[in-house]
């Protein structure tokens, strides 16, 4: 299988809580999710995955994406938004509370859980993974 591209829509895609009107967020993320891919490949062994479905390429990218999401969070000052949480960019502006961004770490990292359990069971079904 090879590593997947994410792209800042792909990657608000699959963390809605990460969209805004500029790029700040997806800038101060990009450089965990290769981090992330590469962990992630490595500890499946996606390496030897011939042809995913559509459907775990998916799950694949949300894992990536939200784990990125989660692990850069802590290093981030984040601002609640209409539409989610943005990088603040400018002094005037008082970050989110802490009980707000523990709140969204949890649940990034809990979807990762699922999202890892779903992808083992996925990984099941290839034949050249399951040998390995």
């Amino acid at each position: 299988m090879n590593r997947i591209d994410i792209t800042q829509e792909v990657f608000e895609k699959c963390c809605y809580s990460a969209t805004n009107c500029d790029n700040h967020v997806f800038e101060a993320v990009a450089p965990q999710i290769e981090s992330v891919q590469e962990e992630l490949f490595r500890t499946l062994g996606l390496d030897v995955v011939k042809e995913p479905s559509p459907i775990e390429v998916r799950n694949i990218t949300t894992a990536v994406c939200v784990k990125a999401h989660a692990d850069t969070i802590p290093h981030l000052d984040l601002v609640l938004t209409g539409s989610g949480f943005g990088v603040v960019s400018t002094e005037n502006i008082t970050p989110a509370s802490s009980e707000r961004v523990n709140r969204l770490h949890k649940k990034l990292l809990d979807v990762y859980d699922d999202v890892f359990d779903t992808i083992l069971s996925q990984l099941r079904n290839h034949r050249e993974w399951y040998d390995t």
